[in-house]
């Protein structure tokens, strides 16, 4: 949740198709409240928020790839938040 200047408020990230069950990233979230969403401060959270991933062998993608697309999709998401460009 973003305040009027664009500090946040709140926040929450959890993963989903990166373990047997929703990975709740207390770290990363804990990093935006009461900050201003940047684009250092997103790509700082995407990372963090990324190392708990541990994606299952169960499809053709390479686990490495699918642990990368984590941090991509995290900081997609903080940047249509935060009404930035989307990042990649």
């Amino acid at each position: 949740m973003l305040e009027g200047d664009g500090t946040c408020a709140d926040a929450r990230i959890v993963l989903g198709a990166v373990a047997s069950r929703p990975v709740v990233v207390n770290e990363a979230a804990k990093m935006l409240v009461g900050n201003k969403i940047t684009r250092e401060l997103i790509e700082a959270v995407a990372e963090v928020a990324s190392k708990p991933a541990k994606p299952l062998d169960n499809t053709d993608m390479a686990l490495g790839y699918r642990k990368k697309l984590a941090r991509v999709y995290v900081a997609r998401a903080l940047a249509e938040v935060a009404g930035l460009p989307t990042v990649s």
